[in-house]
C-alpha cells in the first residue's frame, strides 16, 4: 500500500516537473508574439524638409527589428513596426533620434503605452 501511494506521489511529482517548464517556454513565446508586429508612433521635433525624413529613417532602420512605414516632416512623425525578440526601450528610441541630430518627445505604442520624452540637449 506505502509503496503504491510512494509511486503514484512520484509519478505525479514527475508529471508536474515535466509540464512546468513548458508553460514557462509557453508564456516566454507569448511574450515574444505580443512583441512582433507592435506598431509604434514616434513624435519627433526638429524635422524640416524630405531630407530630414530620410536622415530620421536611415537612423531609426539601424536598430533591430524597426521598420519604418512612414516619417513626416510637416507631420513631425515616424511611424514603424517593430518585429524584434527583445522589447526595444524608449530610451534606445530617444538615443537614436537625437543622434540623428532631432529631439524625441512622445513614444505611442499601439497598447496605448504613451512615454512622455522630457528633458533634451
Amino acid at each position: 500500500m506505502i509503496k503504491s501511494i510512494t509511486t503514484l506521489l512520484t509519478s505525479v511529482i514527475l508529471v508536474l516537473g515535466l509540464a512546468l517548464p513548458s508553460h514557462a517556454q509557453n508564456e516566454a513565446e507569448k511574450q515574444k508574439a505580443t512583441a512582433t508586429g507592435q506598431q509604434i508612433t514616434l513624435k519627433i521635433e526638429g524635422m524640416a524638409c524630405s531630407y530630414c525624413e530620410q536622415s530620421a529613417k536611415n537612423a531609426l532602420e539601424k536598430l533591430e527589428g524597426v521598420k519604418v512605414d512612414e516619417v513626416s516632416a510637416s507631420k513631425g512623425i515616424a511611424r514603424l513596426t517593430y518585429t524584434g525578440s527583445e522589447p526595444i526601450s524608449d530610451k534606445t528610441f530617444k538615443g537614436t533620434v537625437e543622434n540623428a541630430g532631432y529631439k524625441l518627445k512622445k513614444v505611442q505604442r499601439k497598447e496605448n503605452q504613451d512615454t512622455e520624452e522630457g528633458g533634451g540637449r
